[in-house]
């Protein structure tokens, strides 16, 4: 009867909201989602949840089209529900699926002390690399000499000639003194799985590094060029000298610039390296030729191959989603996700069986690895199962 799938809806619903729902209780939600007689219940549901969220969180039509897609798609329940019904009202969904996917920020967590999402994923609780770990963010001195950053005090940690360092809440500062150093004195910052850190160079450009990421970099730009060299990944604001060009040396590729916001990803094991223009104008070379990017390109190459740097339009929001503390992924394959989930929560993973394909979703870094697991699990058909520290990956049945 009617009334009976009408409670049925509103169960369902709810147990959704609250991470409670099994499986067939997912598919039985959707099957029900799919049916346009719930359309004015189903919007009324909706409505309660997205009039709580919406002033802290926000989609815009393309986003919320894709993230749609990536969830209902493998039901093929997507292309007809938005033919029939009006499109504002599907964004909100939208966006409430992600957001309750991303439980950190569910607007009923301040009444709960821990949310505890439907994981299918088999977890032992003092085997689960929980959170992002962080070993410790290193700076090594020109003299060799390490600091661990993460438990260096505030304030002036190190002198390098005539360059003063200074860590304050998580962000370091290279400060000269009027003093130039004869000969050029380099340090290098290394982050471990898990670690991200903010350097302010000599030169006033601000660095964010990724996790399992290095920079080396002298401690003042007194030669014709300001020249760095990247390993792994870095977003940069570099401040503008027309007089002293600002260049990136990543595995191979070089990015000239003069002044401009960009992000380098260059990791030992990632096929690509990319890099992507938000504002202003880079040029890109390797051996075998260069090319110029405006805003909103990326310039890609695939080591792989040995071909030529290829430009293409850049996914920005994703490209820089790491720096803003997200996981953002918009048909993005299985696998390049799963090495940045590695890099971050310090875990190895193991494949069983053929997995491939894309993954859409969006959670917060500071999540933890079974509410991530959630997001994949319930936007693809992927299992997780945690042994130690090793994830390991199979499709599900």
């Amino acid at each position: 009867m009617p009334e009976i799938s009408d409670s049925k809806l509103e169960y369902l619903f709810k147990r959704y909201v609250d991470g409670a729902c099994t499986q067939p209780e997912k598919d039985e939600l959707l099957g029900l989602i799919d049916q346009a007689r719930f359309d004015d219940q189903l919007k009324s549901l909706m409505d309660q949840v997205w009039g709580r969220l919406s002033s802290t969180y926000q989609l815009d039509d393309e986003q919320s089209e894709r993230i749609l897609a990536g969830i209902l798609a493998p039901r093929n329940v997507a292309e007809r529900r938005i033919s029939g019904i009006r499109y504002w009202w599907w964004s909100g969904v939208a966006a409430v699926i992600i957001v309750i996917i991303a439980s950190t920020w569910l607007w009923h967590s301040r009444s709960r002390q821990i949310i505890q999402p439907a994981v299918t994923a088999a977890v032992a609780p003092s085997q689960t690399p929980a959170t992002a770990a962080r070993r410790g963010v290193v700076l090594i001195l020109g003299n060799g000499s390490s600091v661990v950053l993460d438990s260096a005090h505030n304030g002036v940690i190190a002198q390098q000639g005539g360059t003063a360092i200074t860590k304050n809440n998580g962000r370091l500062s290279y400060t000269g003194q009027g003093i130039e150093n004869k000969a050029a004195v380099y340090n290098t910052i290394v982050t471990p799985r898990g670690g991200d850190y903010q350097v302010v160079l000599p030169d006033g450009s601000k660095v964010w590094l990724n996790a399992v990421s290095s920079l080396r970099f002298p401690t003042s730009f007194t030669g014709p060029e300001r020249s760095v060299e990247l390993t792994g990944e870095a977003y940069f604001e570099v401040a503008a000298n027309s007089a002293k060009p600002f260049k990136v040396n990543a595995k191979g590729v070089e990015v000239n610039v003069l002044g401009t916001h960009f992000d380098v990803m260059a990791y030992q094991d990632e096929p690509l390296i990319r890099t992507t223009l938000l504002e202003g104008s880079v040029r890109v070379s390797d051996r075998k030729g260069q090319v110029v990017l405006v805003p909103g390109q990326q310039a890609s190459l695939d080591r792989r191959v040995g071909g030529s740097i290829a430009v293409s339009n850049a996914d920005l929001e994703a490209a820089v989603a790491w720096k803003n503390g997200l996981f953002l992924f918009h048909d993005t394959d299985i696998k390049s996700v799963l090495r940045e989930i590695s890099r971050w929560y310090d875990a190895d993973v193991v494949y069983e069986g053929d997995v491939n394909g894309q993954l859409n979703g969006m959670i917060s870094r500071k999540a933890d690895l079974e509410e991530v697991f959630h997001m994949l699990e319930v936007t693809s058909n992927l299992k997780f199962t945690i042994e130690d520290k090793k994830i390991i990956v199979r499709h599900g049945k």
